[in-house]
């Protein structure tokens, strides 16, 4: 995998950025220049470094309030690490073990879950989260758990198409044969079958899952001020869009490159895992 790695050049620029992204937020202390809640009204609105009377100590420019806007990005990205992932880690044990016990049951219970997943995709996503987070409040642990509960679907439907295929081959009825139990079938012959396909899914929902925390910081309905966070910041400056782009422009650039990283770090482990697209 190291080698193919090597030899795919955008798959190798977009782990250098998620990479990017992860250590800065893991030692934002360490790296960041100022504290990104200072303020400094005789600073507001600085334009970045190489703009005319940009400063040097500010190099992608200060908010309205005068704080600066480098700092608040990496202590932003933070927050969007924490909720991609634990919002994939979530929706992935719902989806996965619902999709387990669909597909490989059947009958009323395949019948039950999958409505339940045929009402969830009737309402969009975002709208479903919003309903929620409206009624419990905007947070960082009602954000996670709004979005890992919402995200469920794309797994328990993929799973369950596996487990289906799956619970039919040679290997399974051998087992069932030999008086394994289901749950031992599930665990050690099912689920690492299965194992593959859950792990590129979760790439693409990670990338899902920053747009969702984004779009619901933006509109106030996510993590609360005064932590940073790049759809927070986006909001912020839509007010000086004309006039001081940098404030949300600079935010915005930071989820466009992290998202489409992980986008095409995705295609990347998809094309390795699964067999049938091996060269």
């Amino acid at each position: 995998m190291f080698r193919k790695l090597i030899r795919n050049a955008g798959a190798l620029l977009s782990l250098i950025v998620l990479m990017t992204v992860v250590l800065a937020g893991l030692f934002a202390p360490l790296v960041s220049p100022h504290n990104p809640t200072d303020q400094q009204a005789a600073r507001r609105l600085m334009p970045p470094a190489w703009a005319e009377h940009g400063s040097q100590e500010y190099p992608l420019g200060t908010d309205q309030l005068g704080r600066d806007i480098l700092s608040r990005m990496i202590y932003g990205a933070r927050i969007s690490l924490l909720v991609g992932v634990a919002a994939v880690l979530v929706s992935g044990v719902v989806g996965v073990a619902l999709g387990l016990i669909s597909g490989y049951y059947g009958r009323w219970l395949d019948s039950l879950i999958m409505r339940l997943a045929d009402i969830q995709l009737g309402v969009p996503t975002l709208i479903l989260a919003l309903a929620v987070v409206a009624v419990l409040g905007p947070g960082l642990r009602n954000v996670i758990l709004v979005l890992g509960l919402t995200g469920w679907v794309t797994y328990g439907r993929l799973v369950r198409g596996e487990v289906l295929s799956i619970r039919q081959s040679e290997y399974v009825t051998s087992a069932r044969a030999l008086g394994s139990t289901d749950g031992h079938i599930i665990w050690r012959h099912v689920l690492p079958n299965i194992m593959p396909s859950i792990i590129v899914v979760a790439t693409f929902e990670f990338a899902r899952m920053i747009i969702n925390e984004a779009s619901l910081s933006f509109l106030g309905l996510g993590v609360t001020p005064p932590t940073p966070t790049w759809g927070g910041m986006i909001a912020d400056g839509r007010t000086y869009i004309y006039n001081a782009w940098w404030v949300s422009t600079m935010p915005g650039i930071a989820i466009v490159l992290t998202v489409l990283a992980a986008n095409v770090f995705g295609d990347w482990v998809r094309d390795v895992l699964d067999p049938q697209l091996r060269r």
